[in-house]
C-alpha cells in the first residue's frame, strides 16, 4: 500500500512540475505580446513622422496653390484690359513667389526653384508699376517661367498652357489657363481668341 502512495505522490509530483513549466511558458508569451505591444508603439511613432511629412506636403501644395490662383487672377484681369487688377493681382504674385519655400521641394530642386521664383517677382513687380502693354510683355515672361515651374512643382489642379502665333510681331506668346478655351491676356478683347492649347500640365505631375 505504501508503494501505491510514492507512486501516486511521484505522478502528482510530475503532474505539478508540468503545469509550473506550462506556467511558464505563459510568461514568455506574455513578454512576446510585450514586445507586440513596443512594435505598436513603434508604427504609432512611424504614423507621427508620415504625418510630419504629409504637413510638409500640404504646406508645399499651398504654396503651390497659392501661386497658380494668384497668376490665374493676372491672366483674367489682362483678358479683361484691367490695368488697375492687372497691378493689384501682380503684386499678391509677387508676394506669393517671395515667400515660396522652395526648401520643401528637395535640395536637387531648391536652387533652380528660388532662381525661377526670383524672376516671377522681379517681372510681376514690374508688372504692377506699368501701362497695359508692358504689363503684356512682362506677364508673357512670367508665364514662360511658370511652365517651367509647374514642371518640377507640379500642379494641384489641371492647366492649359495655350500659344499665340501673332504676339510680339508674330514671334509668339504663351500663357497659362485653367480652361481650355481661349481667352488671351495677351491680346485682350482685341484679339480675344487668338490661340491654341499646345501642353497640358495635369496634376500633380
Amino acid at each position: 500500500m505504501k508503494r501505491t502512495n510514492s507512486i501516486v505522490s511521484l505522478k502528482l509530483t510530475a503532474i505539478l512540475s508540468f503545469a509550473l513549466m506550462a506556467c511558464g511558458n505563459g510568461t514568455t508569451t506574455n513578454h512576446t505580446m510585450t514586445n507586440d505591444g513596443n512594435e505598436h508603439q513603434m508604427g504609432q511613432s512611424t504614423e507621427k513622422e508620415m504625418s510630419g511629412d504629409a504637413a510638409m506636403e500640404m504646406n508645399q501644395n499651398q504654396d503651390v496653390t497659392q501661386l497658380i490662383n494668384d497668376y490665374l487672377s493676372l491672366k483674367d484681369a489682362l483678358v479683361k484690359d484691367d490695368t488697375e487688377e492687372a497691378s493689384k493681382a501682380s503684386e499678391k504674385l509677387a508676394a506669393s513667389a517671395s515667400t515660396f519655400d522652395a526648401g520643401m521641394m528637395g535640395a536637387s530642386k531648391q536652387t533652380e526653384i528660388s532662381s525661377m521664383l526670383e524672376v516671377i517677382q522681379a517681372n510681376s513687380e514690374r508688372i504692377s508699376a506699368g501701362k497695359i502693354k508692358e504689363q503684356r510683355n512682362h506677364f508673357e515672361r512670367v508665364s514662360q517661367d511658370f511652365a517651367e515651374l509647374l514642371q518640377m512643382t507640379g500642379s494641384d489642379r489641371t492647366l492649359y498652357q495655350q500659344y499665340c502665333p501673332m504676339y510680339d510681331s508674330n514671334k509668339g506668346g504663351v500663357w497659362l489657363s485653367d480652361s481650355k478655351e481661349i481667352r488671351n491676356p495677351l491680346f485682350g478683347s482685341s484679339m480675344l481668341t487668338c490661340g491654341s492649347v499646345t501642353e497640358t500640365f495635369s496634376l500633380q505631375q
